[in-house]
């Protein structure tokens, strides 16, 4: 009994130790040499290829550029079974070689693929609409805050380059003083000498810098 156990575990190890990552990787363009960008590809088998069964249904996304990247674990019982790459309704036949795989430099194998289809112009449109859209509200939301700008006296004097006045808060009382009337506020308001007042602005006037 004993010895039978381990001849079924040394023949599962030997299986796992014999399966190995196979790699395929490539573009996929439409009939125009565009990319095809997220979009799945998946696995698909015909019906005379007994290995390729347990393969059925892995996928992956294509990215922008349409570079795919597929991943199966492989025996090497499974060699020359024949896969098929299928995307957007079309489908590529890919020969699974172990022996160019040790040959890669980079152990993948490379497929790149090229659609018999033009680009969708549904899904061009649909995109070209989401921008107008976009577009669309931006400028209704610029025009109605202009709008509302206009309906006011300072928004008309803004719109016309006039700017409201920079006010700064006195050190001493905390009035709102016009910032070019500081100096005369403090020597006027509070008695004192020019140079005393001119330095009471500047500290008044880095306190709103602070702020900005």
């Amino acid at each position: 009994m004993k010895r039978i156990l381990v001849l079924l575990l040394l023949a599962l190890f030997s299986t796992s130790v014999s399966a190995e990552s196979y790699i395929i990787t490539g573009q996929v363009t439409y009939s125009d040499n565009s990319p095809v960008g997220a979009r799945d590809i998946a696995i698909d088998c015909t019906s005379d290829q007994y290995y390729c069964s347990q393969y059925k249904g892995i996928s992956a996304m294509t990215d922008i550029n349409g570079v795919y990247t597929i991943i199966l674990e492989v025996d090497s019982e499974e060699n020359n079974t024949v896969v098929l790459l299928s995307i957007l309704g079309e489908d590529f036949p890919h020969t699974i070689d172990l022996g160019a795989k040790e040959q890669s430099p980079d152990g993948r194998m490379y497929q790149d693929i090229k659609l018999e289809q033009k680009p969708s112009t549904s899904a061009m449109s649909f995109a070209l609409g989401c921008c107008l859209l976009l577009f669309g509200l931006m400028g209704i939301s610029v025009l109605f805050k202009t709008g509302r700008m206009l309906s006011t006296k300072d928004g008309r004097a803004y719109f016309a380059g006039h700017r409201p006045p920079r006010t700064v808060e006195c050190l001493v009382c905390n009035k709102s003083i016009v910032q070019h009337e500081l100096v005369k506020h403090m020597m006027v308001e509070h008695n004192m000498e020019a140079m005393e007042a001119g330095e009471s602005a500047g500290l008044a006037m880095r306190k709103t810098w602070s702020k900005d």
